[in-house]
């Protein structure tokens, strides 16, 4: 069984719902956002935009902000798309992260990740007062 990369899988869907491939701009050797928002550079000028919808992990969503922030034109309004995360049975939402074990350790864990990053200069750090 071969199981395709996620960014085709999504580029296939796309396309199957009436997106016209002339539209989609995609990069393919990222790893991880930051690799994903600094080759998006090399292949589409952010400058013209006005808006941005980024897809991910309700509870990512403030890193994956960051990220964007860091590289991209401060003109941009972003939009999140967020998604619910499951994990070993656990709903990780917005609404519900608290109230379970894992949801509490990686929401913890993604504050972690974004004062590190910060630190790093990968990331727009959070103002601490």
């Amino acid at each position: 069984m071969t199981i395709k990369p996620r960014r085709t899988f999504i580029i296939d869907y796309l396309i199957s719902n009436g997106v016209s491939p002339q539209q989609i701009v995609y990069e393919k050797s990222s790893t991880n956002t930051l690799e994903n928002v600094k080759f998006a550079l090399n292949v589409f000028d952010f400058s013209q935009i006005k808006s941005l919808m980024f897809i991910c992990k309700s509870h990512a969503t403030g890193r994956q902000l960051r990220t964007l922030t860091k590289y991209l034109p401060a003109t941009i309004d972003y939009i999140p798309y967020t998604f619910n995360a499951e994990y070993s049975g656990n709903i990780v939402s917005r609404q519900e992260w608290m109230n379970s074990d894992i949801g509490q350790s990686r929401v913890w864990g993604e504050y972690l990740r974004i004062l590190h990053y910060g630190q790093k200069g990968d990331i727009t750090p959070l103002k601490m007062n």
